[in-house]
C-alpha cells in the first residue's frame, strides 16, 4: 500500500512539474502577445496622429483657399434699391467679373451713401467664412 501510494505521488508529481512546466510556457507566450499588442497599440496610435495631422493641414488649406476666393467678394442683403453712383459702379464691377482690391476697397468706402432715404435698410459686407462669421457674432 505505501508503495502505491509512493508510485502515486511520483505520478502526481511529474503530473505537476508538466502543469508548471505549460503555465511556464502559457505565461511566456502571454507575455509576447501582450507585447505584440502593446506595440500594435503604439503603432495604431502613432499612425492615428499622422491622419489627425494630416486633416488638419487639408483643413487648414482649405480655409486658407475659402479666405483667398471671398477675399474681394461683398455681400449685398436687406430691402431697397441701390441709387447714384455706387449703383453704376457695383453694376461695373458685378459685370468685369474681375474683383480687386481697390475696387472692393472703394464700394466698401462708399457703402453709407447707398440708400437715399435713411429708413431704408440696405447692407454691404465683406464676404466672410463660416469661421470669420463665428468669430464676428462673439
Amino acid at each position: 500500500m505505501i508503495i502505491e501510494i509512493r508510485e502515486e505521488t511520483k505520478a502526481l508529481r511529474k503530473e505537476l512539474a508538466a502543469v508548471k512546466e505549460e503555465k511556464g510556457e502559457l505565461k511566456r507566450e502571454l507575455a509576447t502577445v501582450r507585447e505584440e499588442m502593446k506595440g500594435r497599440e503604439e503603432k495604431g496610435q502613432a499612425e492615428k496622429a499622422g491622419w489627425m495631422k494630416r486633416m488638419e493641414m487639408i483643413e487648414e488649406k482649405m480655409e486658407q483657399r475659402e479666405k483667398k476666393e471671398k477675399k474681394n467678394n461683398v455681400i449685398i442683403t436687406g430691402i431697397g434699391a441701390i441709387s447714384g453712383n455706387i449703383e453704376k459702379g457695383v453694376e461695373e464691377w458685378l459685370e468685369r467679373g474681375e474683383k480687386s482690391w481697390e475696387q472692393k476697397k472703394n464700394i466698401m468706402l462708399n457703402k453709407g451713401k447707398l440708400t437715399e432715404k435713411k429708413y431704408e435698410r440696405m447692407y454691404i459686407d465683406d464676404d466672410l467664412t463660416k469661421e470669420e462669421r463665428e468669430t464676428q457674432k462673439k
